[in-house]
């Protein structure tokens, strides 16, 4: 299974996020400047940095109460459990 968590932005944040995948997927960049995303933590594994290209975004790492199941699906039909998260 793959590592998964929930990573939790503003809606700017997001459209941004959802841009760069976009274009990721269709092979082309408009802005340099947008073209990497990095989450890093500090050593206590708890806070660190979230970047968008050279934006900076502070970050901290919470447990959930419960562990949530991920799905996804190939065919809309048949859904396949790709990982368990406890962490936002």
């Amino acid at each position: 299974m793959d590592e998964q968590f929930i990573l939790r932005v503003s809606p700017s944040v997001a459209e941004q996020i959802e841009r760069l995948m976009n274009e990721s997927a269709a092979g082309s960049s408009s802005n340099p400047d947008d073209a990497s995303l990095d989450l890093s933590f500090s050593e206590d594994g708890r806070s660190g940095t979230f970047m968008i290209g050279n934006q900076r975004f502070p970050a901290s790492l919470l447990d959930l109460p419960t562990v949530v199941e991920s799905y996804k699906t190939y065919d809309d039909s048949f859904l396949v459990k790709t990982a368990d998260i406890g962490q936002v």
